[in-house]
């Protein structure tokens, strides 16, 4: 089984700080001798877990494990199921030594994961060495202006017209909407230049 430091998270957008974290994954699987592996779900975890508070997502699946495989090629997607939402943080790093051969985490700075709800470095660090796991802590990334990245943070932005810039800034790359484009009020005609009305995807 190929040797593995691995990184894990939904990774909604691949954003510029999901970016930040695999480009340091990268480098931290070089320096120890192994493969970088990208750990990700199948569906945002509110949808398992609540799902009348998923948020709207800021990529289709399909183009999110496309956009996470031109950064780094291995990556394995997660089905969150109920089972998966009780497995401790412990267990968790169990399952991924095991199924995947991971012998680093190379965790983002804020990312909690497991049932028993960790809170600090340390004891993500003590419940990765009972499973025989390194864990390592990536920095945090933010704007050149000092804004917080994270894809919560984006959708608000992308939600405002005002904002929409600075939501695609923190993204680091174009926001796609793919829809049917639909007839509208016909405003573009009065305004000198064509429009188009989009009805997004549900």
């Amino acid at each position: 089984m190929k040797r593995h430091t691995a990184t894990i998270g939904m990774f909604d957008g691949v954003h510029s700080g999901h970016r930040h974290l695999l480009e340091s994954l990268k480098r931290t699987a070089a320096a120890e001798g192994t493969a970088p592996l990208v750990v990700t779900m199948d569906r945002h975890p509110l949808a398992t877990l609540r799902p009348e508070l998923t948020p709207p997502l800021l990529m289709e699946a399909s183009e999110r494990i496309s956009a996470l495989r031109a950064i780094v090629p291995d990556v394995v997607e997660v089905p969150f199921t109920p089972e998966m939402s009780r497995l401790t943080a412990g267990e968790f790093i169990t399952m991924l030594r095991e199924r995947y051969g991971v012998e680093s985490l190379h965790l983002g700075f804020n990312h909690r994961f497991g049932s028993d709800r960790l809170t600090t470095h340390r004891q993500y660090a003590e419940a990765g060495a009972a499973a025989g796991v390194r864990v390592t802590i990536a920095t945090e990334y933010r704007t050149p202006d000092g804004r917080a990245v994270n894809s919560s943070a984006i959708r608000r932005s992308l939600s405002h017209f005002a904002t929409v810039m600075e939501g695609i800034e923190m993204l680091g790359h174009p926001y796609l909407i793919r829809g049917r484009v639909v007839h509208g009020r016909s405003v573009g005609r009065e305004i000198g230049f064509p429009t188009a009305n989009i009805e997004p995807h549900s």
